[in-house]
């Protein structure tokens, strides 16, 4: 993996060497999820079932064995609000999962000023993102790619344009670590995720920000997790200015199997966002898990940043109302994963 990793980020670095450093839809590069952005946005190689995964790596969406709905909101810099939908529903003819996502960015009207500096009304801003994808297991390897449709609006000038991102997460077996001859550190649910993110056509005149992603994943203790991502931006490799690679780090601790504390770092950025802190609350109600996220980010030198994040993962549904069931064992059919509520002898945990 790490070697097929290489291959791929010095074969992207020659394809754009001509990009010279210019990017536009630069939107795409805002980290939407609360979770994913508290862990400092170390993500590409976490596989579960979280659909958030659709925007930062496709092959994450693997792990959903219902449907899911998610909904974000980020009160970005300037004033500027991100809205974030998802949905996500397991083809099991297909034997794999389909997601759909759409990101707004807008900003408030602003005044318009003319080429002489007068006054001539106000403008509007948006950016949008529509996104659709699939995933699918193929042995220890998960798989996703999704197609995305941008639009960009500034006054009286548009644009469009057209990505595709590309991911893969490998799965290993359980492995122990002996340290220093006394200790034996066991982890769990290793993985090794790599990304291709935002490759695609012009945003107008400029190129995508295109990036390659590579990173890694464990357990260290029951609940404890730590992730670690590389980033690349592919568009400035033939650029003097901000070449270099991009590290991120994060930890996720889930107290109880109720309460999330994740924390997160960041290293070589242009903009000095370092550290992040983020929680979250897991719960069920009547048809499945509801999840609520929140991260915090400080900018030096501007404003603060704060997500916030309902996920609903709903349980297989069953005909309602149920039927009367009085002294029959009531089996569910194997090809079907039917949770079975309010019936007696039957539980939902």
């Amino acid at each position: 993996m790490v070697i097929f990793c290489l291959l791929v980020t010095s074969a992207y670095g020659k394809l754009t060497s001509q990009f010279l450093g210019i990017k536009g839809a630069n939107f795409l590069k805002i980290g939407l999820s609360p979770r994913v952005e508290g862990m400092g946005s170390s993500y590409v190689s976490i596989s579960e079932a979280d659909i958030n995964s659709l925007y930062y790596n496709p092959a994450g969406l693997c792990g959903i064995k219902n449907m899911a709905f998610a909904f974000s909101h980020l009160d970005w810099i300037d004033n500027v609000s991100i809205e974030h939908l998802a949905y996500a529903q397991p083809v099991w003819k297909l034997k794999g999962v389909f997601s759909t996502s759409l990101t707004f960015l807008g900003l408030s009207p602003v005044i318009h000023y003319n080429d002489w500096g007068e006054n001539i009304g106000t403008m509007s801003f948006y950016n949008l993102a529509l996104t659709a994808g699939f995933s699918k297991t193929f042995s220890d390897f998960d798989t996703g790619i999704d197609l995305k449709f941008l639009y960009q609006k500034i006054a009286d000038s548009n644009n469009t344009g057209l990505a595709v991102d590309i991911g893969s997460i490998y799965r290993m077996a359980p492995f122990a670590i002996n340290l220093f001859n006394k200790y034996t550190l066991i982890l769990r649910k290793f993985n090794i995720g790599l990304a291709i993110k935002n490759l695609g056509t012009k945003a107008g005149a400029d190129y995508l920000p295109t990036s390659v992603e590579f990173g890694y994943s464990f357990q260290i203790i029951r609940d404890l997790k730590f992730s670690n991502t590389i980033v690349k931006p592919v568009y400035e490799w033939a650029s003097l200015v901000d070449s270099d690679y991009k590290m991120n780090f994060g930890l996720e601790y889930l107290f109880q199997r109720i309460f999330y504390l994740r924390t997160g770092y960041k290293l070589n950025y242009d903009i000095p966002n370092n550290f992040s802190l983020g929680f979250g609350l897991r719960t069920r109600f009547s048809r499945g898990l509801i999840f609520i996220d929140y991260s915090y980010a400080s900018y030096t030198f501007l404003e603060k940043t704060n997500r916030i994040s309902i996920v609903l993962q709903f349980d297989s549904l069953i005909p309602d109302p149920l039927p009367e069931i009085k002294g029959k064992e009531l089996k569910s059919p194997p090809e079907e994963n039917y949770r079975l509520k309010q019936i007696k002898g039957f539980t939902n945990d």
